[in-house]
């Protein structure tokens, strides 16, 4: 299902109607931005997964998905995102070894666990990747997510666009889950694949298919909503309460 019949007119009949407020984003940027990131049809990561696997190698159009993040996880200088959790037995593992005191870093291979073995590395498992530069600049433009620390400078003020060339401490996963876990999202980029491991042989039929998002403007998170159907204030920075003038 594309984003063009269901979550871009979701998300403008959530904002339709709302007040601006001279906040991060209004509404007007927002809806420009998903116009922007679908001006190619957002898949589904299933649609996604076919289409990339079968597209001529000289075909370099960017690609978009639209996604639940179901994992969140460092892969090098990387940021990951992923659209289902198909290896959960090995999160219980880590975790139980972790209690028992046990390195599982993975980057030595101490504990039992193979060195550098990472989640969702599933082929069916589609992937968002992003640089830290990309996280910045995205981290740095968005609101502060609700009943979470907000990511900070080494002196502890608060990052802001203007901050761009001050050294500062990376985003911690808790930051990163507060940003993105079991968010709605829509992503352009490039379309990379690679080949994963079947068994003992490589699996060249069913490549993994990763995102490459190299700029923070085609990324956007759509709203969450309450049991009535309304859409958490908290998610679009423009909407205020009447009540409140």
């Amino acid at each position: 299902m594309k984003l063009s019949a269901f979550a871009f007119a979701f998300a403008v009949c959530a904002v339709l109607g709302t007040p601006a407020a001279a906040e991060t984003e209004t509404r007007e940027e927002y809806l420009a931005k998903l116009r922007e990131i679908c001006a190619v049809d957002c898949l589904q990561p299933r649609q996604l997964q076919r289409k990339a696997r079968k597209r001529d190698k000289r075909d370099q159009s960017d690609m978009a998905i639209i996604m639940d993040v179901a994992i969140i996880q460092r892969a090098g200088d990387k940021i990951e995102l992923h659209n289902s959790n198909q290896e959960l037995s090995y999160l219980e593992e880590q975790a139980a070894l972790g209690a028992a005191g046990i390195n599982t870093s993975g980057r030595n291979g101490t504990g039992g666990l193979p060195a550098g073995r990472l989640a969702g590395r599933n082929p069916f498992v589609v992937i968002v990747e992003m640089g830290d530069d990309t996280l910045f600049d995205l981290l740095a433009k968005r609101p502060e997510p609700t009943n979470s620390a907000p990511v900070r400078n080494s002196d502890g003020s608060i990052v802001v666009e203007q901050d761009r060339d001050q050294k500062i401490d990376k985003p911690t996963l808790a930051d990163l889950q507060a940003a993105f876990l079991n968010r709605r999202i829509v992503v352009r980029g490039q379309p990379r694949l690679e080949v994963r491991f079947k068994g003992g042989r490589r699996d060249y039929r069913n490549k993994q298919v990763i995102l490459q998002l190299d700029n923070a403007d085609d990324i956007a998170l759509l709203p969450r909503y309450d049991d009535d159907g309304n859409p958490l204030r908290e998610d679009l920075p423009w909407m205020t309460d009447k009540a409140d003038g």
